[in-house]
């Protein structure tokens, strides 16, 4: 198990207050593929049926502020649109795009596809 899966399933709790997620109907790794033939792979779905929304989460690590950069951002975008037109997301769902990340992510043009982001601190806050 990789260490995001692992933290996964250790801080899946962390991830929920974090993202002030209620309950989690379901929580899964996903692979599919987009409307362009392209093979996407996201780290960590969490489905909320009670508000109608599944929180895609990229898992990323880096020893700075993780920097998103165009060619990031339209691979993001390709997950988003793999995600959406599979058969695991409701339709009448919505989707938040939450990168897990060690540090947080530099703010530019391409970050504000991010709608949360959950860093280490949130991750063991609990825990100090």
């Amino acid at each position: 198990m990789s260490i995001f899966g692992e933290a996964k399933a250790t801080h899946l709790l962390q991830i929920k207050d974090k993202l002030r997620i209620a309950t989690i109907n379901r929580n899964y790794c996903w692979k599919g593929t987009a409307p362009n033939g392209s093979t996407s792979q996201i780290d960590l779905v969490l489905e909320w049926k009670g508000e109608r929304t599944d929180y895609i989460c990229e898992m990323k690590f880096s020893e700075h502020e993780f920097t998103i950069d165009n060619q990031y951002e339209k691979e993001l975008g390709n997950k988003i649109d793999a995600f959406r037109n599979s058969k695991q997301h409701a339709k009448m769902h919505s989707i938040q795009l939450v990168l897990v990340t060690t540090n947080g992510i530099t703010p530019n043009e391409h970050s504000k596809v991010v709608n949360q982001q959950v860093t280490l601190d949130d991750l063991f806050e609990s825990i100090r």
